[in-house]
């Protein structure tokens, strides 16, 4: 089965916060540049209709007024008004700036004395433009910047902000059934931490309690099966004394003998490996293991000769373990 990859909360948070500002930004964006245009257009019109009053009293004065950036056309020569007013974006050259400039153009019929005219009017809209597109323009790297902030924060963070929750993972880590005790209580005033810690210390203690109350169960059984067996072995003893039983049944005596004293070294044998389990024995040490090795085979070596056999051992004097005793 594929691994799936894992990734730490603080991760995931900063990798949802970014989608969402993300988002968040996009939409910002799209609200400003629209609300841009909105505004720009109300200005424009403003400045239009300050304009246009202005060259309407001009032409009140003289019918054959011409003024800067404004062409008046009289409406006789006009084949349709349907499409007054009108707007149209147009590059001029700007005399004042001696450089090309964007302007807003808006054509309006008047009235003025019982005569129409058409007006061309123009303004500038370039700042206009170029400052709605900086601000357009400058989302992008206040976004980046955001982005990156983010990162650095969430790297600095992730070490000290889920520090205790770290201490409380390793603490789970080392922890061995009867060593209750060597585990420590972490000082952290967040709540979910808090809670987490509370739920461990809880399991220990369950833990702990049915540890006790199986080892108490698991001595009681090995101590009362070893004292029946005990007396089992000691009759049997007597019975492979007696003769001429054992002219008669001395194969059925020989079996019980053997089968009662493999279920006491069994039991034995249980208990012991529950103890090692358990980790109860900590006292380790570096011990060589050729005195231990021939203890044992010198304690066999009698049996097996009884039974034609022989034990033969290549031993490295100086192999050791760190185990104990």
């Amino acid at each position: 089965m594929k691994t799936k990859r894992r990734f730490n909360l603080l991760t995931k948070t900063s990798v949802l916060y970014l989608v969402f500002t993300f988002t968040v930004f996009f939409l910002f964006a799209l609200f400003l540049y629209i609300h841009s245009d909105r505004y720009i257009e109300n200005i424009l019109e403003q400045r239009f209709i300050l304009f246009q009053n202005t060259v309407e009293e001009n032409l009140r004065k003289d019918p054959s007024y011409y003024g800067h950036s404004t062409i008046v056309t009289s409406l006789d020569s006009l084949d349709s008004l349907d499409r007054y007013p009108a707007y149209y974006d147009s590059i001029f050259y700007a005399d004042a700036l001696e450089e090309m400039q964007h302007f807003r153009v808006k054509f309006v019929v008047v009235d003025i004395d019982g005569r129409k005219y058409c007006l061309k009017l123009a303004k500038q809209a370039g700042d206009f433009y170029k400052f709605r597109d900086a601000v357009a323009v400058m989302l992008i790297p206040a976004f980046m910047i955001l982005a990156l902030i983010l990162f650095i924060i969430n790297y600095m963070l992730s070490g000290y902000l889920f520090k205790p929750f770290n201490r409380i993972l390793n603490q789970m880590r080392i922890y061995k059934v009867g060593l209750s005790d060597s585990i420590e209580t972490v000082e952290t005033n967040t709540s979910e931490f808090q809670n987490t810690q509370m739920l461990f210390h809880r399991m220990i203690a369950r833990i702990e309690e049915d540890y006790c109350k199986l080892k108490e169960y698991t001595e009681n059984m090995a101590h009362d099966i070893q004292t029946p067996l005990t007396i089992i072995c000691n009759k049997t003893e007597n019975l492979l004394a007696d003769e001429p039983l054992m002219e008669r049944h001395s194969g059925d005596v020989k079996i019980i003998y053997d089968q009662a004293m493999h279920l006491s070294s069994l039991s034995r044998t249980l208990n012991l490996l529950t103890k090692i389990e358990n980790s109860e024995f900590t006292a380790k040490e570096m011990l060589r293991t050729l005195p231990f090795i021939e203890k044992h085979v010198a304690a066999v070596q009698e049996l097996a000769q009884l039974k034609s056999m022989s034990v033969e051992t290549q031993l490295d004097e100086k192999h050791s373990l760190k185990i104990d005793p």
